[in-house]
């Protein structure tokens, strides 16, 4: 009997979220109410206090040579695939993953701090923050996917040629990753899209 009313709390609070607007990714009025499903609610609490703790200085000053490295080249050549993929493979090689017992993610700032050390959320924010400190002038967001064994974060980037692409953050970046993940949202530090809406 003791457990009915811990579910009806659980179901309570689940339902209590509202829903997200796929263009400003905040809640309110012009999103209107929405019921998120178990798999989603947990996620829009986490990128909602991360999205209050980053602005777009935050995202777009990150002071490292790969960046100063990169300005020069793209200002000579300009954007293309290549250059995409070639930035997050050397953006990449710059980070360790690691497991975190408590889940906090971190700002391009604190990861740096912490010798770029951190788990996916952390390694794809950074990846993130490298493409807008640079101007990419194509979307980029994080891909929070669920896996067989737990949920992973990624990056999705809209390349020059106007195709998207999905990148690892703890594995080796392929171009083209073939991946067996469901996806749950993507976020950037403005917008929340939750798959299915």
């Amino acid at each position: 009997m003791k457990r009915i009313p811990a579910l009806l709390a659980l179901l309570a609070m689940l339902t209590s979220f509202t829903g997200c607007s796929a263009t400003t990714g905040n809640t309110g009025a012009n999103a209107g109410p929405r019921f998120l499903p178990p798999s989603q609610a947990p996620w829009h609490m986490l990128i909602s206090r991360w999205q209050e703790r980053v602005d777009d200085m935050c995202l777009q000053y990150l002071d490292l040579p790969l960046i100063r490295d990169f300005q020069q080249r793209i200002a000579r050549e300009g954007w293309s695939n290549e250059m995409v993929v070639e930035l997050l493979v050397e953006g990449q090689k710059m980070t360790r993953a690691t497991m975190e017992i408590e889940d906090q993610w971190d700002t391009p700032q604190e990861f740096a701090a912490k010798n770029f050390e951190g788990d996916c959320e952390d390694i794809a924010i950074f990846m993130l923050a490298t493409l807008r400190t640079l101007g990419y002038p194509h979307q980029a967001r994080v891909l929070a996917a669920k896996t067989m064994f737990a949920d992973h974060a990624l990056l999705k980037v809209e390349m020059p040629d106007n195709s998207w692409q999905v990148f690892e953050t703890t594995r080796a970046i392929t171009p083209k990753a073939r991946l067996a993940y469901t996806p749950i949202v993507e976020f950037d530090e403005k917008r929340i899209i939750f798959a299915g809406t």
